[in-house]
């Protein structure tokens, strides 16, 4: 019986020990699998998706001789007929005037005399003053050409002292339309009156 337990305990090791032996008829092979798409479907699908690769191509226009005529280009007889159209023209002898000096309380007035120098009536659309002590008048009738006109002034120096340089601007519908007409001058507080505001 010990004889024979050997024996098996051997014959186990001698097979466990054994190198396996793989069977060549045993071993698989990876198939390849053919694509069931075409040629022609391949192609196809390949146009239809886009490029990434492909750049934008910019059209280049060109200007031929006959798209140029039909563009607006004013031509020397438009522009004669633009340069013809009558025009009003104002110009004024003096734009600035000085009174010199002034007893504060006195008031003075002024005409600031122009010409149209144009072809077409010439029409003052107003007159407006920086402050109270100005009172601007102008004609309410057109000015025809080569006649003339003013635009008066009147100025009240009351509670003025010092240095004063009102101004009035004139609306016209000559070009350019508006003038800025000046009056300076210098106002004098009376001695007594200095005298009775410091008693």
């Amino acid at each position: 019986q010990v004889q024979n337990s050997a024996e098996i305990k051997s014959s186990i090791i001698a097979q466990h020990s054994t190198p396996l032996q793989t069977d060549a008829s045993t071993q698989t092979t990876p198939k390849v699998i053919k694509s069931s798409v075409s040629a022609d479907e391949q192609e196809k699908d390949n146009k239809a998706k886009p490029s990434v690769s492909s750049t934008p191509k910019t059209k280049l226009v060109v200007s031929t001789p006959s798209d140029l005529k039909k563009k607006s280009i004013p031509t020397e007889s438009k522009i004669k007929k633009v340069a013809s159209e009558p025009q009003p023209s104002i110009r004024f002898n003096t734009m600035r005037h000085s009174f010199d000096t002034l007893l504060q309380g006195e008031v003075y007035d002024y005409n600031f005399k122009f010409v149209n120098t144009g072809d077409s009536e010439l029409i003052i659309e107003k007159a407006t003053a920086t402050c109270g002590c100005t009172q601007p008048s102008f004609p309410f009738i057109g000015i025809q050409p080569n006649d003339s006109g003013f635009i008066g002034v009147h100025y009240i120096s009351i509670g003025k002292e010092g240095y004063q340089n009102p101004t009035v601007t004139v609306y016209t519908n000559a070009d350019p339309p508006i003038y800025v007409l000046h009056l300076e001058g210098e106002v004098i507080v009376p001695t007594e009156v200095k005298k009775d505001s410091l008693d």
